[in-house]
């Protein structure tokens, strides 16, 4: 089976989603998204960063090929993308022109050995600070000029004195006399006292007390000084505790589980396990045996008002009977009319449910492991007659 994967897409054109719209439907008036495309909500929108593919369109809607993760908010942004083929020589290769802005025109790098005033290279200037291009001549150095010949002031015309000697430029020390020189490693520590000459920079390293910086101390051979009451024991230091007497210590590994009573001492280091309950991190309950208890539990239904609208009162159009207030598990629809009656679960967009004269349905989405979503707009009217009794009914269960 050929399977064309498209890798590159061009913007159509930029939209903002419009009232009335649903997880799944777009409502933007004289878009031009096709089935195909793709719908990419943009910054700033309540479904940024994500893109949905167009299964179907209308004049003034777009359906997606399934549900956002939430209704998008009015006014919310989107771009719409149309794949576009990457262009390829006849031998496959993929183009490899360089463009750039040339006056304000995009213009391609160009070599033309027959006319080479018709060649169009990338510029290559230097800028100066203010950001114009840099000139070249002789002079006396600024902030604007790259010299092609030594200025007069120019910092790499030298002194006679360090022209003149053999050690290094860089070897010279700001005395004017003495230079910087190399000398054997000895096995004895470097003092000052074994040599000749320093260069007169010091150093000194400070550390932070919680209040002031301190010098470091260090003993006669140059050692680190610790507090007294670290040197003092034995064990190492790295296994010393902070409550200052005890120490990590290792033991061999027994067949049975560890627990309190079989320890003489333990780290002070208490960890808690929490889990995600839809709203809160809560702690994991556990048995008395430690055996994370895997209870069924539940939570109290709520039950929104009903909605109700008089057969006598449905026209041909789409009218709102009921708005859900948040996620509804099971909806129940009720026709106790004398004529058939259409349900729109989406603002009146599809005809989703035909129920017949006395016909009721209920949908448990709890069940499935799904939901009707919050903000659904349901919508009723009749199928081609008015009824003369009864009234359409739904109910939820959230």
């Amino acid at each position: 089976m050929d399977v064309v994967a498209n890798g590159t897409a061009i913007v159509v054109a930029s939209d903002a989603v419009e009232a009335l719209s649903t997880a799944q439907v777009i409502v933007a008036t004289g878009h031009l998204a096709e089935p195909g495309d793709v719908i990419r909500f943009t910054t700033g929108g309540t479904l940024f960063p994500r893109e949905i593919s167009v299964e179907s369109v209308t004049a003034n809607t777009i359906t997606l090929v399934r549900p956002a993760p939430s209704i998008p908010t009015t006014t919310d942004p989107f771009d719409i993308l149309r794949f576009q083929h990457q262009t390829i020589s006849t031998s496959g290769a993929s183009s490899t022109q360089i463009s750039f802005d040339r006056n304000s025109t995009n213009t391609i790098v160009t070599e033309d050995t027959g006319t080479p005033a018709n060649s169009r290279p990338l510029p290559v200037k230097i800028f100066d600070n203010a950001g114009s291009p840099a000139s070249f001549a002789a002079g006396a150095v600024d902030a604007t000029t790259i010299r092609n010949t030594p200025a007069s002031d120019s910092p790499h015309l030298l002194a006679t004195r360090h022209e003149a000697v053999t050690t290094p430029l860089a070897g010279r020390l700001t005395d004017g006399t003495d230079f910087i020189s190399s000398e054997a490693l000895a096995a004895a520590q470097k003092t000052v006292a074994t040599s000749t000459k320093g260069i007169a920079t010091v150093g000194v390293t400070l550390g932070w007390d919680g209040v002031t910086h301190r010098e470091l101390a260090v003993s006669t051979v140059g050692g680190t000084t610790l507090d007294a009451k670290h040197e003092a024991v034995a064990t190492p230091l790295a296994g010393r505790l902070s409550d200052g007497t005890n120490f990590i210590g290792s033991e061999a590994l027994a067949a049975a589980q560890k627990t309190l009573t079989s320890e003489t001492a333990i780290l002070s280091t208490l960890a808690v396990g929490l889990g995600w309950d839809g709203a809160t991190h809560r702690e994991i309950a556990v048995d008395t045996a430690g055996s994370t208890k895997t209870t069924t539990q539940t939570v109290a239904a709520s039950f929104p008002a009903r909605g109700k609208i008089t057969g006598t009162a449905l026209t041909g159009t789409y009218a709102n009977i009921f708005t859900a207030a948040s996620d509804i598990q099971t909806l129940f629809l009720i026709n106790n009319c004398d004529q058939v009656i259409l349900i729109s679960l989406d603002a009146g967009v599809t005809d989703h449910v035909e129920l017949a004269s006395n016909q009721s349905i209920s949908y448990d989405f709890g069940s499935n492991s799904r939901h009707l979503a919050s903000g659904t707009d349901i919508r009723v009217k009749h199928g081609g007659v008015v009824p003369t009794t009864g009234a359409i009914t739904v109910s939820a269960v959230v």
